[in-house]
């Protein structure tokens, strides 16, 4: 008898906290709510259940910041990606670091903003290295700062560097 338990001629509902099959009752595996009855549902995207014979979603317990869970019915929480963060709890994914900021860390709740006058060619970058000067802008050879592109120069993208060209 399909999520009943029975006993000889007896039978009953499966009690809360286990999965009854063929007139057993196995405990509910961790990721898992077991209700009672036929109610057998996966934890949430987001949280995780890392205790077996769960009752109820309130054993399914949130990621914390700086992690994620993607998949339904797991039982851990993944850390976020360098160049990814969340700083709430709770999350099925991290979201990328904007342009003009990094994040070399996984597990991180921020990213790092790019000096002022920097930014990135792109999101989730995942080092200070990728902070760059802007287009119609360039670092002269030995600066670290950003310069205004000369004119007859092109400074169109991201990240031009020029060694001819003198500082002042």
């Amino acid at each position: 008898v399909q999520n009943m338990l029975c006993n000889g001629l007896v039978c009953q509902e499966c009690p809360a906290g286990y999965q009854c099959s063929e007139g057993e009752a196995v405990a509910c595996g961790a990721g898992f709510v077991c209700s009672g009855g036929n109610s057998v549902r996966l934890c949430p995207k987001g949280t995780v259940g890392n205790q077996s014979k769960a009752t109820s979603f309130e054993f399914c317990k949130e990621c914390p910041a700086g992690t994620y869970n993607a998949v339904e019915g797991e039982t851990s929480c993944q850390s976020c990606a360098a160049g990814t963060h969340t700083n709430e709890t709770g999350q099925s994914e991290c979201e990328r670091c904007p342009v003009g900021s990094y994040q070399e860390n996984i597990g991180s709740l921020t990213c790092v903003a790019c000096d002022s006058w920097l930014t990135t060619s792109y999101r989730a970058a995942t080092s200070v290295e990728d902070c760059v000067c802007p287009g119609g802008t360039f670092q002269p050879k030995g600066s670290r700062y950003c310069q205004q592109c000369p004119d007859g120069m092109d400074c169109s993208t991201d990240n031009t560097t020029v060694a001819a060209i003198p500082t002042d």
